[in-house]
């Protein structure tokens, strides 16, 4: 099931205003702009909740809803069907929420807070590759005040690309998502038994179909799953089966190829520099420049006729993957 992008916005918007709860709200950051699918993202400075609680099922629309502290320290309570606690939330201390059921929050404090919602359809995808029994009943348990360093460092990913957006961040995001939706199967759920995956090998078949629809749409926003699509596997195992195949993951080849083909234009000199930017994907000169200044350590005047030799991409690709 998709997630109620339209709905979370209508949300944030009464949050924003202070429609909704009686304390201080400041939205610092979401995606609900972006084209990402089956996940959202925002983060929020929030000050003390005065004898109220938040009802999460009203913001989480179906979906699983990780709640991280990002920095300060609050006392956070929380009330979830059986269970009932309150304990101190530091930075990197996170909550999960299944989709379904009532959870009432409050706190003591001021904090900031970002919080990720991802679709079902993410863990039911995994579960049915790598899960025993009938992926469609796979269901993460409630999780209070949890602390996991890998989930953690995945989180810090997305929260980069949030306030940062790379040149491939839809797929860059999307392939966050579904190796947090893997590792919280694999370290999170009591319902499943994942199967063991080593045996896979490289699908030499598969991965070409992949490059060649990124070669082919190679100034297109790509997601993970149409990518997954056009290859015929599934998005864990392409994600997998791409990197063993090719050395990179999906999203670092694009990338790489992006720049590899903005500075093919920029050397021919047909084009102006946003031109190129246009049709290689990049948001906009300025988008291209950091990319360029960054992977080659040249600015995009420098690759138009008559300017300055550099190095070939293969070299600073690799030294400086995304």
């Amino acid at each position: 099931m998709a997630i109620a992008t339209r709905e979370l916005v209508q949300v944030f918007d009464r949050l924003r205003h202070n429609q909704m709860y009686v304390y201080e709200y400041h939205s610092l950051a979401a995606s609900t702009d972006r084209d990402w699918q089956n996940l959202v993202m925002y983060e929020a400075a929030i000050g003390p909740m005065p004898g109220g609680s938040i009802v999460s099922e009203e913001i989480r629309l179906g979906a699983y809803s990780i709640s991280l502290t990002v920095s300060g320290s609050v006392l956070l309570g929380s009330r979830y069907e059986g269970f009932q606690g309150r304990e101190w939330s530091s930075a990197g201390h996170f909550s999960l929420l299944p989709p379904h059921g009532t959870s009432y929050w409050d706190s003591s404090a001021a904090a900031q807070v970002c919080h990720l919602f991802l679709s079902p359809e993410l863990f039911v995808n995994a579960a049915a590759e790598f899960a025993k029994g009938d992926p469609a009943h796979v269901e993460l348990p409630f999780r209070f005040n949890a602390r996991d360093p890998l989930a953690e460092q995945i989180f810090a990913a997305l929260r980069a690309e949030l306030y940062n957006p790379g040149p491939v961040g839809r797929l860059y995001a999307e392939s966050l998502s579904q190796s947090l939706a893997l590792h919280l199967l694999r370290h999170r759920s009591s319902s499943i038994q994942l199967r063991n995956v080593e045996h896979v090998y490289a699908m030499p078949a598969a991965i070409r179909r992949a490059i060649d629809y990124l070669e082919a749409n190679i100034g297109e926003s790509i997601g993970l799953a149409e990518l997954a699509r056009a290859a015929q596997i599934s998005p864990s195992t392409l994600t997998r089966q791409f990197k063993r195949a090719t050395g990179l993951a999906p999203h670092q080849y694009l990338l790489r190829r992006r720049i590899e083909y903005a500075r093919m234009l920029l050397q021919r000199g047909t084009l102006s520099v946003a031109q190129v930017a246009h049709a290689t994907g990049f948001a906009d000169h300025s988008h291209l420049a950091r990319s360029l200044k960054r992977h080659l350590g040249v600015a995009p005047h420098d690759l138009l006729p008559r300017g300055k030799n550099i190095h070939t991409i293969d070299e600073n690709i690799q030294a400086k993957p995304d």
